[in-house]
């Protein structure tokens, strides 16, 4: 079983907003909504 290729990134810019950065290779997202 091989591992999974993915990475999500949370990082503020210089203007102070959030930012959400999510790489994959062959990956399902899921993202619950509030």
């Amino acid at each position: 079983m091989e591992p999974n290729k993915s990475n999500i990134i949370i990082y503020q810019t210089e203007d102070g907003q959030t930012r959400i950065e999510v790489r994959m290779e062959e990956e399902t997202v899921w993202l619950s909504q509030q």
